[in-house]
This record gives C-alpha cells, structure tokens and sequence, in this order.
C-alpha cells in the first residue's frame, strides 16, 4: 500500500501543495514552523478522517480561509484509489473514488495510515484515557469493523449515564435501565475481549521491535487492567452486567456510569518497572516507536501489504545511536513511510526522498546520495 500522489489546499500554512511521494522513506526536511507535521497530518486525516493534533475541523483551515481540500492517489492490493476529503467549520466531507464515505472505515481500507505524533510517548504518562485510546487505534486498525463495536458501546453509556440522571430526578421504570444494562453488557465485553486479544497478539512482536530499535532487551510487558473484567474463559458479558447492577447506586449518586471498559487501563513495564513515572523519555519514545512498528507488522501479516507509516519527530529524544537505528529501519521497511525532521540523518540508501519544507511548499530534492 502507498500513496501516489497527493494534493493539499487550504489546509494549516499550506496554501497549495503537490507532492509525488517516493515508494520508500519519503523525509520531510526544514526548519520548524515550515509546514512538515502539517503535510504528514494530512497524509494521516486522509485515511483516518481525523486529526492527531485537533479534535476542531476549523483548526485544520488555513487563516482567513472557509475550508481546506485534500487528495490523494492511492495503491493497494485490490488497485488504485482516489481519496477527497473536504473540511471546514463543522464541516467533514470524504469520497472515495468519487462516492461520499461516512466513516474512517471506507478510507482505511485504501489507504492504511499507521502514524505516531510527538504527543503520543506522553500517552504512557498521562491518565488512562490516552492508553485507551492507543490500543483502540490499534484494534480498528487490523480490523475496521471494530469501530462499529466500540462507538455501539460508547453510544449506550451515553445512554446509561443519560437515564442515571434522569432517574436521580425522578425515579422511572427500572426495567428500562435493566434493559440498557444488558445492551451495555454486550457491547462492552465484545470491546473489552477484542482489547485483550489484540494486546496478546502485539506485545510480542513489540518487544521484539523495541530491542532492534534500542539495541537492548528492555523486557517490556503489558496487562489489561480491569476492576470487572473476569479471567480468560470466563463469561465477560455476565461479569459487567453484575458489576453495572452493583454499582448501580453509587453511579446514580454521581450521574455517570463508574465501571466498565471506558474506565480500564494498559498496564507498561519496562525492566520490571512501571513506564508511568519511571522511564527516561528516549525510553518512552523508543517504546511508542516500536508500539508503530508492531502495528505495521501485524498488519502486514493480516493484509499481505504494509501501511504507510507517517513518523512526526521521531528523531528528537533519541541519542545518536537510536537515531541511527530508527534511520536503518525505516530504510530496510518494506512499505512506504514519511519522517519529518529538521535535519536529514545520513542514510547511504539512494531510495530515500528527500522533501524540503519551507512556509508551506515542499521541493522535492530527488533521492539522497
């Protein structure tokens, strides 16, 4: 999989921009504030219909302007395709070979991004949320149906919290929240068995990635952390709908549903420690580098083809030998893969393109030699 062309108007600093990128490591070069995270954010919003940076589409109109337009030309294995995707105040339009898509689903299917941006290591220090939100990125990613199960479930506690409320003002049926509960139970195993198993699945092969990017075995681990969850075999469904019954006075009390995978969590170790408050930053980069590259692995395996991977800053936190590393990776990756840097690492391999970013244009300066 990889894109073949891609145009951008309108979008952030960029005013119009055309850029025909290489099959390989495309690096995106130039000084801060010339538009780098810019382009490979729109890389990534072509297939996720998202932002990594704003959660706002207005934030992605360049000043003065009502809308920005991306698209893209992409090649999988099932052939080419043409991404168009139209923002604005409140305003998300997306086609796909000209025909309107409504989710991210449509998109992933024709063009893969699997991207990491420098906020991401701060995921393994923050709350629960991040964490969360890291590994639902990762299941939706091998399998994009996922997002169906996951916005089903996030609808019903909406729902759930929605009748708490309602309830602490005045007392209803309580078969209607009975009757919610078990459609909540049903919807919140499925995503939190789904979450295991993935994580099963990727931390393996993380581990292994992290060691060739470090050059170290850093004995990386990692656990589903849940207060209601029940051990492997055991029936989750059964075990939420109980947990959503008991705690049902104190979450009436607060108005908002307290149990369930909206508040589990991914446990990290490195070297037997916690990686919440116990790791360097280079380590916790290294980490979420090779959480990408685990990513793009399991992909490959799903898919028989490679996502594009988009890396923004990846080179800043690491001492010259993990540059070095990452460098050799990305050049030895068998897909296509975007790194913006302020400064090109010496890499010897001539596939590399190199794209020079300056107020908002990219120059293409042909392969590195």
């Amino acid at each position: 999989m990889r894109l073949l062309s891609l145009d951008v108007a309108g979008f952030r600093n960029i005013a119009g921009a055309h850029v025909s990128p290489g099959p390989s490591l495309n690096l995106v070069v130039g000084p801060n504030g010339q538009g780098k995270t810019n382009l490979v954010e729109a890389v990534a919003f072509l297939s996720w219909l998202r932002s990594f940076r704003t959660s706002r589409s207005a934030d992605l109109v360049a000043r003065g302007g009502t809308r920005a337009v991306l698209r893209a030309e992409s090649e999988a294995r099932d052939g080419r395709h043409e991404v168009a995707v139209e923002v604005g105040a409140g305003v998300r339009r997306a086609r796909v070979d000209g025909h309107p898509v409504r989710s991210a689903r449509e998109c992933l299917g024709c063009l893969t991004v699997v991207f990491l941006s420098p906020d991401d290591p701060a995921i393994l220090e923050g709350g629960p949320d991040g964490r969360r939100m890291l590994l639902d990125r990762t299941l939706v990613l091998l399998d994009p149906s996922r997002s169906l199960a996951l916005s089903r479930y996030q609808r019903l506690v909406k729902e759930r919290n929605a009748l708490l409320r309602q309830a602490a003002d005045a007392p209803g049926d309580p078969h209607v929240i009975e009757a919610c509960e078990a459609a909540l139970a049903d919807a919140g195993a499925l995503v939190a068995r789904a979450r295991v198993e993935v994580l099963d699945r990727l931390f393996p092969v993380l581990a292994a990635a992290l060691r060739d990017l470090s050059g170290l075995d850093l004995e990386v681990r990692a656990r589903y952390a849940s207060r209601w969850l029940p051990g492997a075999g055991a029936d989750a469904r059964s075990a939420l709908r109980e947990s959503l019954r008991r705690h049902r006075p104190r979450d009436l009390a607060a108005g908002h549903t307290g149990v369930g995978p909206h508040t589990d969590d991914v446990e990290v170790h490195l070297l037997g420690l916690p990686a919440r408050g116990h790791v360097s930053r280079g380590q916790r980069k290294a980490l979420m580098l090779a959480w990408k590259a685990a990513e793009t692995t399991l992909f490959a395996a799903d898919r028989g083809e490679s996502p594009v991977l988009v890396l923004d800053d990846a080179l800043s936190d690491l001492d010259p030998e993990r540059q070095e590393r990452l460098a050799s990776w990305l050049t030895s990756y068998p897909g296509q893969s975007f790194l913006t840097a302020t400064t090109a690492p010496e890499l010897a391999d001539t596939s590399v393109v190199r794209l020079r970013a300056a107020g908002g244009s990219f120059v293409a300066e042909g392969m590195i030699r």
